[in-house]
């Protein structure tokens, strides 16, 4: 699944119906943030483990239905 190339709003559909789920994307975008910014060099920081933290928080309130951001 190439989420790179999707815009936010089909991501969205995806984590709502349970396709993906918010720390499977965390860790794709974290895996591509480390893959590029090997020649980019754009990144000071990338806090991963509190990023996981937040998509493991998210993704209990997607899977008991308490999401309230427009995205997740």
């Amino acid at each position: 699944m190439k989420v790179f190339d999707m815009p936010a709003h089909e991501l969205s559909m995806l984590l709502k119906t349970g396709k993906l789920s918010a720390v499977e994307l965390t860790k794709l975008l974290l895996n591509r943030i480390e893959d590029l910014d090997k020649n980019l060099n754009c990144y000071i920081t990338a806090a991963k483990d509190s990023a996981i933290k937040k998509a493991e928080d998210i993704q209990l309130k997607l899977d008991k239905g308490t999401a309230a951001g427009a995205l997740a």
